[in-house]
């Protein structure tokens, strides 16, 4: 039911964006059962942003790379030992975003027992990328 959900949200998400004229803020999408909602309306000033705060500036740090990357291995290696998978991975949306990303659990027919995650991608002129994207999902 939560792969079902789930593969609905991205499907719904990166396929109605080329008929729409703007598209909506994913929190006007989702369901009332939704838990927890993150949004990112620009990722590249999100980025951008980042790279002028202290903490952006030392995980940029030549001397902290090593650390760095460990970090980033415990990271996947905690999200992959849960059983709340994307089977996409961040890299993956790279070149397929246009506007906001955002990521939010649900709880399917508010059911305390289902969980979903349902993540929505503005793809606007990144239509042949997210068609890719889709492709290898559908894989």
């Amino acid at each position: 039911m939560a792969k079902s959900c789930l593969f609905t949200f991205m499907m719904l998400a990166l396929c109605s964006a080329p008929f729409a004229q703007a598209a909506d803020p994913s929190d006007s999408l989702l369901p009332t059962t939704t838990k927890g909602h993150l949004s990112v309306p620009d990722v590249d000033m999100l980025r951008a942003k980042w790279q002028e705060t202290q903490l952006g500036q030392l995980v940029n740090d030549p001397i902290m790379a090593p650390f760095i990357e460990d970090l980033k291995e415990q990271i996947k290696g905690k999200l992959s030992k849960t059983r709340v998978r994307l089977g996409i991975t961040i890299d993956d949306l790279e070149e397929v975003y246009g506007g906001e990303v955002s990521l939010s659990a649900l709880q399917p027919g508010n059911d305390a027992a289902q969980h979903a995650l349902a993540l929505i991608v503005d793809v606007t002129d990144h239509h042949e990328q997210a068609a890719a994207l889709l492709a290898k999902i559908k894989k």
